[in-house]
């Protein structure tokens, strides 16, 4: 399945390369070209913070999802699961870009096998590496564009309600498990206190965890002979933690008040845990409750804009208590062990994550041109758009940007993208993916390639390399072939 700038490349493609839908691989006769170096994306509009939360503007942002893997062996291809960011009533995501190219340059044909979706909604991507072997780690990196529309934050007085007035579905995030553990006196006292001082206020609740999340330390060195000895979410009341450890705290303390809570995620050079409850009457709101650094509401600059929902934790993933770091890294809904890299369902245990060096005692940080860990995402704020024609009829775009999702699209959604106006904002993504000189050429009509590597020693071409052996739905709204033959002024 494809789209935009691969359909330059179906003009002249042979048909295996269309079956293959490799992002990849290249048109017959261009495979000659190292890739450019991704560019640092540039602000493309403006945008306001006041305008986006009074509905006037949309926010344009680009993410990034990074996965760096090494294999002991060499394997036709390697397969892994990934989020991508959340598509509902406040983000549709309006393309996606995945590369996977080695240490030495080389590309390596990418797909996407399957796109399933989970209980909380999140959408999980299978995707696909092509031709691995031992000689060099291999990044594989999707980059999103997300346009994310934001509420006015709830005003007045909230009490906090009886269990069952709550959604059915919100319901099941009163309850205690593995991860998120209220039978504690810390957490009961914490929750009393809070009770206390808010009158039963849910807002004025959330703003008194934000103050005392402040005072807390991040990463704290000392209790560290106490980890283990008590529940997480105790622990970070007496001593502070990490984002995603002071989140499942606070969760555990909204729930124990009797208000749904659950641990979210947002872009940021790593993974940024942070907080989702539910307020009876308004929906779900969001807040930053890392020690050291509380805040509510969660959007006050621009740059908070970029904190968009990439993925939001079920319940069903809280059967452990460590699985609140890094979801689908360390862990996915099976457990630990079976998150492993695979090939048709079976485990490759040679393969691991790697990271990029680093001095001891820091984290491995790749700095250039995007600040990121490996695996890890990072964000964007582009700009704005005015809340106009097609921007009205949101329920339209989230419909039509989960099929291009679930039809394993890649490129911009060219049909979305030709309704909305955003040109300048899919040449941005484009150039952060591809560098300048591949957007240029592009634009005018060609397309240049990733150096695919030597297959000889896997007696494999990589367009003979099938993506997937899972069949593809059609019934979607919105086909990629449709997409793919919408050229947005990218070329003839």
């Amino acid at each position: 399945m494809i789209c935009e700038e691969q359909s330059m490349c179906m003009r002249v493609a042979i048909p295996v390369l269309l079956a293959a839908g490799f992002f990849s691989a290249a048109c017959p006769g261009q495979q000659a070209e190292l890739q450019e170096r991704p560019q640092a994306p540039r602000v493309v509009g403006e945008v306001a913070v006041d305008e986006v939360i009074a509905g006037r503007q949309v926010a344009l942002v680009l993410v990034k999802d990074f996965m760096r893997f090494q294999s002991a062996a060499s394997h036709p291809a390697v397969e892994f699961e990934r989020y991508m960011p959340v598509i509902d009533e406040q983000q549709v995501v309006l393309g996606r870009w995945v590369t996977a190219v080695d240490d030495e340059g080389h590309g390596h044909p990418v797909s996407v096998v399957s796109s399933t979706e989970d209980s909380a909604g999140n959408l999980i991507q299978k995707y696909r590496v092509g031709a691995v072997t031992s000689d060099s780690p291999v990044l594989v990196a999707t980059t999103t564009l997300v346009a994310r529309r934001e509420r006015k934050p709830p005003q007045g007085r909230y009490p906090i309600a009886r269990a069952g007035d709550y959604p059915p579905e919100v319901r099941e995030y009163l309850r205690a498990s593995e991860m998120i553990v209220l039978d504690h006196e810390l957490v009961r006292a914490e929750a009393e206190t809070l009770l206390k001082r808010s009158g039963g206020d849910v807002l004025k609740i959330v703003t008194l965890m934000a103050e005392r999340a402040r005072a807390r330390q991040y990463l704290p060195k000392q209790g560290l002979a106490e980890m283990g000895t008590m529940p997480l979410s105790a622990f970070v009341l007496k001593y502070g933690g990490s984002c995603c450890s002071s989140a499942v705290s606070a969760v555990a303390v909204l729930r124990t008040l009797g208000i749904p809570a659950q641990v979210t995620y947002c872009p940021a050079a790593f993974v940024h845990g942070i907080t989702r409850l539910y307020l009876n009457g308004y929906g779900w709101i969001r807040m930053d409750t890392t020690s050291g650094n509380g805040r509510y509401p969660l959007v006050q600059e621009v740059r908070d804009l970029g904190y968009l929902r990439l993925y939001d934790l079920p319940m069903e993933m809280e059967y452990a208590q460590a699985n609140f770091a890094w979801p689908y890294q360390h862990q996915n809904l099976h457990g630990r062990k079976s998150h492993l890299f695979s090939l048709d369902g079976h485990a490759l245990e040679g393969v691991k994550q790697v990271q990029a060096d680093a001095p001891e005692g820091a984290l491995p940080y790749v700095m250039e041109p995007f600040r990121h860990l490996e695996p890890g995402s990072w964000n964007k704020v582009l700009g704005g758009v005015p809340v106009a024609g097609a921007w009205t009829e949101w329920n339209r775009l989230v419909a039509r940007s989960r099929a291009a999702v679930k039809e394993r699209c890649l490129g911009v959604f060219a049909q979305m993208a030709a309704e909305l106006d955003v040109d300048d904002y899919v040449r941005e993504a484009q150039r952060s993916v591809y560098g300048e000189r591949r957007v240029s050429t592009i634009r005018s009509g060609s397309s240049l390639a990733l150096k695919p590597k030597a297959f000889s020693r896997l007696s494999i071409h990589p367009l003979t390399l099938s993506p997937s052996t899972v069949p593809v739905t059609r019934s979607a709204p919105m086909s990629c072939a449709a997409a793919a033959s919408m050229t947005m002024g990218l070329g003839a």
